[in-house]
């Protein structure tokens, strides 16, 4: 098993649908439910590279490496907390939460940033880990 991050640009949904997110997590082919908060999350409040993008991949940098204990980013529709275990994602509108290891959710917000820092927007699937049974 495993999982596989996809960065694309956004697409219709359909009418009255809206747009696509431009991030999502699968596993194995299938989405992987379990990351829909973090996904939308990212994609809501992570608009470029260099500003909420760079900032949320410098506090988690330094989460991991023991500069800081913990942050905490409040977006227009989510709050991001990182502490050295755990990233969780709680929606400001009721759209729930969710959470995600911190060290997978660094090695997610670094292909989205690098997705969002490609003038072109091409489409990228990267394998994020394996998973073991």
């Amino acid at each position: 098993m495993s999982l596989v991050v996809q960065c694309h640009p956004r697409a219709p949904l359909g009418p009255d649908a809206g747009l696509s997110r431009q991030l999502d997590v699968f596993r194995d082919g299938a989405p992987a439910h379990e990351f829909e908060a973090v996904c939308e999350a990212l994609d809501c409040d992570v608009q470029s590279a260099t500003g909420a993008g760079g900032a949320l991949l410098a506090l988690t940098k330094q989460v991991l490496v023991g500069e800081a204990e913990h942050g905490e980013v409040d977006g227009n529709g989510w709050i991001i907390r990182v502490d050295s275990r755990v990233v969780t994602c709680s929606g400001l509108y009721g759209q729930g939460g969710g959470e995600i290891g911190t060290p997978l959710f660094h090695a997610l917000l670094v292909e989205y940033v690098a997705f969002l820092s490609d003038s072109h927007k091409r489409s990228r699937s990267v394998l994020l880990l394996p998973v073991r049974s």
